[in-house]
């Protein structure tokens, strides 16, 4: 308090804590030049009493800050959910990318290692990617062992980028690989529609042998898109 007051020119100072409902969550400082006149006896009552006011409002705005932090929190490796994902889709613009990514054989590290171990590997995963995309770029945990990564304005980078991704995460030598499929987010379209692309995509790496990165093969004029539905499960 000393130093405030010599940094303001102050020559006194009345301190007032902001109480929760159970205890102080900060202070209010009042500080006196020694022109003006002091706090009378109601001026000082009424001051705590906006102070206890204010601390109580502020303390259940930051309750309900937290709740919602957890409600869009993936608890296992502490990326958003799958609810934080869609807000995240349905900010997209044109340009970006949206990836479906998913990690490769995790059956089989669950049924041979035990879940622990995958629980660890999804947690390992979840690390490896929030680090390695930049900061403009998200990843949230989609469901299961599947992650949504939204690429600003990606463009023609998105392939060394998930290439990169896939190479950083080689060399960890992990218990399982994972599969990349993608397709860039343009005007007039959905999310929820790229990202179905992107799902099919998925597909395709999946069936060309795991471990890479494929983007939508688009149909021919007047063909059909062959692949499947954003809740079909490849291993």
């Amino acid at each position: 308090v000393n130093e405030l007051l010599d940094g303001f020119g102050a020559r006194s100072a009345v301190v007032m804590a902001l109480r929760g409902a159970t205890e102080p969550i900060g202070l209010v400082l009042v500080l006196r030049d020694g022109r003006s006149s002091w706090l009378d006896a109601f001026t000082e009552d009424l001051a705590r009493a906006f102070a206890l006011q204010a601390g109580l409002a502020l303390e259940r705005a930051w309750q309900a800050r937290s709740l919602l932090d957890a409600s869009m929190r993936d608890e296992l490796t502490g990326l958003g959910n799958r609810r934080s994902a869609m807000l995240l889709l349905s900010q997209a613009a044109p340009g970006d990318i949206i990836g479906m990514l998913d990690l490769d054989h995790f059956k089989e590290v669950n049924d041979t290692l035990g879940h622990a171990v995958g629980d660890d590997l999804l947690r390992d995963l979840g690390e490896y990617l929030d680090e390695a995309i930049r900061g403009s770029d998200h990843v949230a945990r989609y469901g299961g062992e599947e992650f949504v990564i939204l690429l600003r304005g990606a463009g023609g980078r998105a392939k060394s980028t998930f290439e990169r991704l896939l190479e950083g995460w080689r060399v960890r030598l992990p218990e399982a690989t994972f599969s990349v499929g993608y397709a860039v987010h343009q005007q007039g379209r959905t999310s929820s529609a790229t990202l179905k692309m992107a799902d099919r995509a998925l597909y395709q790496a999946k069936e060309a042998g795991r471990d890479r990165a494929c983007a939508l093969e688009e149909p021919e004029a007047g063909g059909k898109r062959s692949g499947r539905g954003a809740s079909s499960q490849v291993a």
